[in-house]
């Protein structure tokens, strides 16, 4: 087991966890929300400040995470949607509020599953989702 890690959380219910291509680590816990360690040292690396963390655990847990083609980390919550990791900006950024998505539905709040297409596409699993969604992400 990777200890350093495992310090870094009040319990050790991980969800899931990703080494993407910039080799860092991204764990997501049930109750602490997503944290990025680097592998080398061992050590958090803060991407992102506190409230971001509280946004996504508002009301809500974690269920996985995803790493899409162009780089971009998804996150899968239970009760608050999908959400993508916004670097540059260093904020979570929930789909159904971006303007292109105004008066479209994702399906179900609780993300199951992700999934990545190779065209690309993220593919997603919920609990009451609409087969023919129309939400989409535009950089």
């Amino acid at each position: 087991m990777y200890q350093p890690a495992a310090r870094l959380y009040k319990n050790t219910d991980f969800r899931d966890g990703l080494l993407d291509r910039k080799g860092r680590l991204w764990i997501a816990n049930l109750n602490d929300g997503v944290k990025v360690i680097d592998p080398a040292s061992g050590q958090e690396i803060n991407l992102w400040p506190d409230k971001e963390n509280r946004k996504l655990l508002n009301l809500t847990y974690i269920k996985g995470i995803l790493e899409g083609i162009d780089g971009r980390i998804w996150v899968a919550t239970c009760s608050r949607g999908l959400f993508y990791f916004d670097e540059k900006r260093a904020e979570f950024i929930n789909i159904e509020s971006l303007p292109v998505n105004k008066g479209k539905y994702i399906g179900g709040d609780c993300i199951n599953g992700l999934q990545r297409t190779a065209d690309g596409s993220i593919l997603i699993s919920s609990w009451g989702a609409y087969p023919n969604s129309q939400a989409q992400v535009r950089s």
